[in-house]
């Protein structure tokens, strides 16, 4: 009877390890959403939080003259895909030199809406970091976290950090 008993504990406690193997608070079985969140990735601006999310195979930049055009002021792999407005898709990127940068394509190679650029050297909350203006007026600017929609030629958000009029 004592051989039966160990070995009944022996399986239960085996199950309880198996059950307890790779648990987590979170829901898809990774790691838990509050501590990814609470540390930015080294070397990318913290104030730009569409950065800080893993990266997705959307997120990769087009092979077009616009984007190949950042690539030398790009840190490898920091782009994130954040969005189509009136059929022109941007991009958000680190700046090796601190700063950010916004790449913009659209399907028709004659569109105005081919282009990148970057600025700064740094990334302050609440602050418009770049913007690109074209010859009807049209303005595209690159924002950080926690921007708000100011003065009589204000901005609004298309696409995360991505705001225009």
């Amino acid at each position: 009877m004592r051989t039966l008993t160990t070995l009944c504990a022996a399986v239960v406690m085996a199950t309880v390890t198996i059950g307890m193997t790779g648990c987590t608070d979170a829901p898809d079985g990774g790691t838990p959403p509050s501590a990814a969140a609470a540390r930015p990735t080294p070397g990318l601006p913290e104030h730009l939080a569409i950065l800080h999310r893993p990266f997705a195979a959307t997120d990769a930049l087009p092979d077009t003259e616009a984007a190949a055009s950042t690539l030398d002021e790009v840190v490898l792999n920091s782009q994130r895909r954040a969005g189509a407005w009136h059929g022109t898709t941007y991009w958000v990127a680190a700046a090796s030199n601190g700063g950010a940068c916004l790449i913009a394509e659209n399907p028709d190679p004659a569109s105005p809406d081919n282009w990148a650029t970057c600025g700064g050297t740094d990334v302050p909350a609440a602050e418009v970091l770049v913007t690109v203006e074209g010859d009807d007026g049209h303005r595209v600017s690159l924002v950080s976290d926690g921007y708000t929609n100011r003065g009589p030629t204000a901005l609004h958000e298309v696409v995360p950090n991505v705001w225009g009029n």
